[in-house]
């Protein structure tokens, strides 16, 4: 019986909405299915400190501030975004080169950070045809003063 592989992304540029929203549901298909293995791909710097459920590990992507410019620094690493974003297009492209998901689940808005997503997803659609590409959009999307 093969495994079913699950890669999830979620990008959070502050606090920990979009990856607990990921985690959440990991901790439910990995209930009602054991024969599967979730990844997650995810910036969330505490992620190593968070419980996670059985058949769910993670990869951790550097950092993105919340309003970036092209140009300018990342919050954590001393250098310019656009060498930040190629880093992390990286980890995920070799990720999913390794792990092969049969499903690959946006938790995030993928317009966040437009670039990153494109490529990533034309990857994906390239590589992997065979992949089952999902978004999971969230109950409501903007900020407090646009959702009143």
């Amino acid at each position: 019986m093969t495994t079913l592989r699950i890669l999830i992304f979620a990008h959070d540029n502050q606090g920990l909405s979009s990856t607990s929203r990921a985690i959440d549901i990991a901790t439910s298909i990995s209930r009602f299915i054991n024969n599967c293995s979730i990844l997650l791909l995810t910036d969330v710097p505490v992620i190593g400190k968070l419980k996670l459920p059985d058949r769910l590990d993670y990869v951790h992507l550097p950092t993105i501030a919340r309003r970036h410019h092209e140009g300018t620094l990342g919050p954590n690493l001393n250098i310019e975004i656009k060498d930040v974003l190629k880093i992390r297009r990286k980890i995920a492209q070799s990720t999913i080169k390794t792990f092969k998901p049969d499903l690959f689940f946006i938790d995030c808005h993928p317009l966040e950070l437009p670039s990153e997503m494109e490529r990533i997803l034309a990857y994906v659609k390239k590589e992997f045809p065979h992949t089952q590409i999902v978004w999971g959009l969230p109950d409501t999307i903007g900020d407090d003063r646009t959702i009143q």
